[in-house]
């Protein structure tokens, strides 16, 4: 899945947010899934009242996410996308830990873990 075919599935919720979403690729089919149910979860509102995410990005490791209004049940399905993200590689969508590689904080599976830190000793040479 592309962010564009995540902006086409789910136009309403990324109505404030086109084309400024800063997490890995592997973390869209999560963020596919929490569209999906905020989706369902809004479906009886008025367009002017479904929530919208302001923003989406990693922070810490984690997959971050804001959205303009919403219910108590649909803050909650965020809050569960964001801890499940603790245990999804941001890069590739297999299952992964968090990981400090330099200072900075990912949730990466050990290929992807191993792939970046050759990089980063390489751009260090």
């Amino acid at each position: 899945m592309t962010p564009d075919e995540l902006f086409a599935r789910h136009p309403s919720l990324f109505r404030l947010l086109r084309n400024n979403v800063s997490i890995g690729p592997g973390w869209l089919p999560l963020l596919d899934g929490l569209a999906t149910d905020l989706d369902r979860l809004a479906a009886k509102l008025p367009l002017s009242r479904r929530p919208a995410f302001t923003h989406v990005s990693q922070r810490h490791g984690l997959l971050r996410v804001s959205l303009d209004t919403a219910s108590p049940a649909m803050w909650s399905r965020v809050e569960q996308a964001e801890d499940a993200s603790a245990e999804v590689c941001e890069q590739c969508g297999a299952p992964g830990e968090t990981q400090d590689v330099r200072g900075w904080v990912y949730t990466l599976c050990d290929g992807c873990g191993r792939s970046l830190r050759r990089t980063l000793r390489r751009v260090r040479r």
